[in-house]
């Protein structure tokens, strides 16, 4: 298990440091970016943390479920890991893709 945290942590590193950030005005902004001007909203907190709650639940339930019968669903843990990307990485992408350095500049923000 801690092989696995450790893969996940540096793929996370790798992730973040490895974005094109944006120069020329009509370059994209980067993921670092996005991420930090998301960070700076409460809902994109509030929803965050909400999904992850219900996630945590589910897995919760899972592993329950798993101890009692020693079973579980895969397809169930990919969705439950589909959502939990969904809900922290959608927002900073859309944005991401589709602001400018100049429009971030100017403080407009496109992708929400």
């Amino acid at each position: 298990m801690k092989y696995l945290n450790f893969f996940l942590a540096s793929f996370l590193v790798m992730f973040l440091t490895s974005c094109d950030v944006g120069v020329l005005p009509t370059d994209n902004v980067g993921l670092p970016a996005a991420f930090a001007h998301c960070a700076q909203s409460g809902a994109y907190w509030v929803w965050g943390i909400i999904i992850t709650s219900i996630a945590g639940f589910g897995a919760w339930k899972m592993k329950k479920a798993y101890d009692k019968d020693g079973t579980f669903s895969p397809l169930l843990v990919f969705a439950l890991a589909v959502v939990l990307l969904l809900a922290w990485c959608y927002r900073p992408s859309e944005l991401a893709w589709n602001t400018t350095v100049e429009q971030a500049a100017r403080g407009v923000w496109i992708g929400y």
